[in-house]
């Protein structure tokens, strides 16, 4: 049996692709998952509706870097409460 290219086939490898959602940094990281999403996805939640698969890709580098700046703040705010 061939295996088609960026195909799920089991629960299991799911959750192999979803653990690896933060890379080495613990920066998330979707590029590895983004081949599985069909070209015409529509994805909605409660603050946004979002079609096609470039404007999906837009939305996980806009979540990556929102983390990012989140951390960068939190760990400057450690910093100055650990002085104090």
């Amino acid at each position: 049996m061939i295996k088609e290219a960026f195909c799920i086939e089991s629960a299991d490898q799911i959750r192999e692709l979803w653990s690896k959602t933060y890379n080495t940094e613990g920066k998330p990281d979707w590029s590895h998952i983004l081949p599985y999403y069909d070209g015409n996805i529509l994805f909605k939640d409660t603050i946004q509706e979002i079609r096609g698969i470039e404007e999906f890709k837009k939305m996980t580098e806009r979540l990556a870097e929102t983390h990012r700046s989140e951390m960068k703040s939190m760990l400057e705010n450690w910093s100055v409460s650990s002085k104090e």
